[in-house]
């Protein structure tokens, strides 16, 4: 499966476009309306105690290559990493995390 980085979301909004794929609840967080959006047919996935760990250990790697995170974007990928999902964004941030941990992504 695949989950939309908030940026991702936004701009199909934009265009009044289908959202049928997953998100987080940081983009939930970020953008409300999106649960009231007659076009997202997706799931909002909830972060776990694990994702919390990824989050954690990735952001330990991070600090070791001197390219540390916000915790948004770290929460996002590792609930990404813990559930085994691509994330598609248009963040290329996302690439200095998908380098020391296991996050597929998919940039846009």
């Amino acid at each position: 499966m695949v989950v939309l980085d908030t940026g991702v979301v936004l701009d199909r909004v934009k265009l009044k476009k289908e959202v049928p794929e997953n998100v987080t609840v940081v983009s939930v967080v970020e953008w409300p309306p999106l649960l009231k959006y007659a076009k997202f047919r997706g799931k909002v996935y909830y972060p776990r105690l694990e994702d919390f760990r990824v989050a954690y250990e990735t952001q330990e790697r991070l600090y070791r290559v001197g390219k540390m995170m916000g915790f948004a974007d770290l929460l996002l990928a590792s609930i990404c990493v813990s559930r085994n999902e691509k994330l598609v964004s248009n963040d290329s941030d996302f690439k200095n995390i998908a380098e020391v941990s296991d996050l597929n992504v998919e940039l846009i």
